[in-house]
């Protein structure tokens, strides 16, 4: 299905739903079920993971991923940080930093200042979880297997 085509299902399953219809969806596109499903269940390899509304579920996850792309680059950021909450740091491009963290919106002010004593910051950015980060959590499974 097209991107035309498939705007139009979901307005079309929306619309039903609206008049009190329900859907069974089966589907592995997280973005499609996050727009169409009151509720979820994820399969993995035929086992029933967990199920919830798709809002519990990322909001279960607790945790924000924010973005920080420095010049240098911030060589030891779990010392940087240190104090502020940041569960994992990794940096998937080489000036790029990904951080996991709760609350985010509520530290982001003192983490931008850690960064500016010794670096240039050109960009920040806060994400909540996706659909796509809680499949990868409760299937234990990374995006390259």
């Amino acid at each position: 299905v097209d991107v035309q085509g498939k705007h139009a299902l979901w307005d079309h399953i929306k619309a039903q739903q609206a008049q009190g219809k329900t859907f069974i969806i089966s589907t592995n596109d997280m973005a499609e079920a996050d727009y169409l499903c009151d509720r979820l269940l994820i399969i993995d390899r035929g086992t029933a993971v967990v199920t919830d509304t798709p809002e519990n579920l990322k909001a279960a996850l607790g945790r924000d991923i924010v973005t920080l792309r420095t010049t240098p680059i911030i060589t030891d950021p779990l010392k940087l940080f240190a104090g502020l909450g940041v569960e994992t740091a990794d940096t998937p491009e080489p000036d790029l930093l990904r951080l996991e963290l709760r609350h985010a919106e509520q530290i982001v002010g003192e983490l931008v200042n850690r960064v500016a004593q010794a670096h240039q910051l050109e960009s920040v950015r806060i994400a909540r979880p996706t659909l796509d980060d809680v499949f990868l959590h409760h299937t234990g499974r990374a995006l390259r297997e």
